[in-house]
């Protein structure tokens, strides 16, 4: 009987060792899903920043260099506005495109590193570099020569 009961505790750990692995499988594919939904979001935003790009484009030509107002189409409307108001209107969405695209990047790195870890494969420190762009630089350059 002892016997019995020390074999029942055995496939109880077994059991036990099965559900971990099955639950952290579960776990890293519910991860995976949400690497693949900030990555199809980063590509959906930079199409809209690309469109905006060229509306900026648009805005400039000779074309329409003498209009005041030009029509442009907002959620659907078409509406007759002003071009500095329209310019300012997609360089504040471009504003806002290029801060969502910046933390889906993030938390797809955090999810990449919790899939790793899951995996028990810690990330390097390598995969926690952060980008330096134009904008960053150009503000610290105005910072410091305001504080002089």
């Amino acid at each position: 009987q002892q016997q019995r009961e020390e074999g029942h505790c055995r496939m109880s750990q077994k059991e036990t060792a099965l559900l971990q692995v099955l639950e952290d499988a579960k776990q890293i594919e519910a991860l995976a899903e949400s690497l693949s939904i900030d990555k199809q979001q980063i590509i959906d935003y930079d199409r809209r920043r690309n469109s905006n790009r060229e509306a900026l484009a648009q805005l400039k030509r000779h074309s329409l260099a003498d209009a005041n107002k030009v029509w442009v189409n907002v959620e659907g409307m078409f509406l007759k506005l002003p071009k500095p108001v329209i310019t300012n209107l997609i360089e504040k969405d471009q504003d806002t495109l290029t801060a969502e695209i910046e933390a889906a990047r993030e938390n797809m790195k955090m999810t990449a590193a919790k899939i790793k870890e899951k995996e028990g494969n810690p990330l390097s420190n390598a995969w926690n570099l952060t980008s330096v762009n134009s904008t960053k630089k150009g503000k610290g350059r105005l910072e410091d020569s305001d504080s002089e």
